[in-house]
């Protein structure tokens, strides 16, 4: 049996590098990483490039997992291109089966009525994530989750070229999630933010914003399972679209509390609300496959504990 290739596109991003990282320590697969350093996303049809080359090498037996994506900041031209453009032009170059990494950026989150507020600890002290009644609940009666029909109601650029990248082509399937995790290369996103804070320095974290989105090692590891469980097959026939939300929700707030207390960073996490109003984006899945491959209704601390373990800061 030929062994099975796997290229990693964005293999230098937060979510690339963990992705190859993890899939590399099965040696039964050939697995190559890409980065920008490889290839022109944004010129990708129109000049040939080493990568393109190994992707007309595939067959419908190997895989290639995108994390590619360009993140509000950039200009809108080549937010399109990458985001919007990059995926079907990808989808049509190969016969190999894509995993495709989208958003939880799709949708508004700003669909559901207010929570409740939230209560600091009696007695003064220190927050501690555990104490939080919130923390790890999903907040049934105020809390409206999307799931895979949900109709994507994004109005910024980021979140409607996200829409439109993703593809239904039958060798494709698009995972919407939200992903935290390590950038060693690139030094971006909200954990390295949060690590790169001075000893004793003050940070605010926003109690009306709510979430439930995925370390980057969870990300990892389903498309791991997927591939060595042959699962896309099975999956694909049940749809093209994905919701992964294994993690129980919780706020901005409570997420960088538990930053605090897993990494053990000496900063305060201080709650306020966002002036510019509450966002919700509580993701659901109607689907069974993708929990029958990844254990749901997980506690984010210990998502982040395996985190930390897998990769100290």
């Amino acid at each position: 049996m030929l062994m099975k290739k796997i290229i990693v596109l964005g293999s230098t991003g937060m979510l690339g590098h963990m992705v190859l990282k993890v899939l590399t320590r099965n040696k039964e697969w050939d697995i190559q990483g890409a980065s920008s350093k490889d290839f022109n996303v944004e010129q990708f049809t129109e000049t040939e490039s080493p990568l393109q080359r190994r992707l007309g090498l595939l067959t419908s037996n190997d895989y290639i997992i995108n994390c590619i994506g360009v993140l509000t900041g950039d200009d809108e031209e080549k937010m399109k291109k990458v985001n919007a453009e990059f995926p079907h032009q990808l989808a049509k170059s190969t016969s190999a089966k894509i995993i495709h990494m989208s958003t939880d950026g799709v949708f508004s989150g700003h669909h559901s009525p207010s929570p409740p507020p939230l209560t600091p600890p009696t007695g003064g002290g220190e927050f501690s994530p555990g104490s939080s009644p919130l923390m790890g609940e999903v907040r049934r009666g105020w809390q409206e989750t999307y799931n895979e029909d949900s109709p994507c109601d994004a109005m910024d650029v980021y979140g409607r070229t996200k829409s439109l990248g993703e593809v239904y082509a039958p060798n494709v399937i698009n995972i919407r999630t939200s992903i935290i995790g390590p950038s060693p290369y690139k030094k971006k996103g909200l954990l390295e933010w949060f690590l790169a804070q001075p000893e004793g320095a003050t940070v605010r974290g926003f109690t009306n914003h709510i979430w439930n989105g995925v370390t980057t090692l969870q990300f990892a590891q389903l498309c791991e399972k997927i591939i060595r469980e042959e699962a896309f097959g099975s999956l694909r026939e049940e749809s093209s679209v994905f919701h992964f939300a294994p993690n129980k929700p919780l706020t901005k707030y409570e997420l960088l509390a538990l930053f605090k207390e897993v990494f053990e960073k000496n900063v305060n996490v201080e709650p306020t609300e966002d002036p510019r109003g509450k966002v919700e984006r509580v993701l659901n899945t109607k689907y069974e496959g993708l929990k029958k491959l990844f254990p749901h209704d997980m506690r984010m601390e210990e998502a982040l504990k395996q985190l930390s373990q897998f990769s100290p800061p």
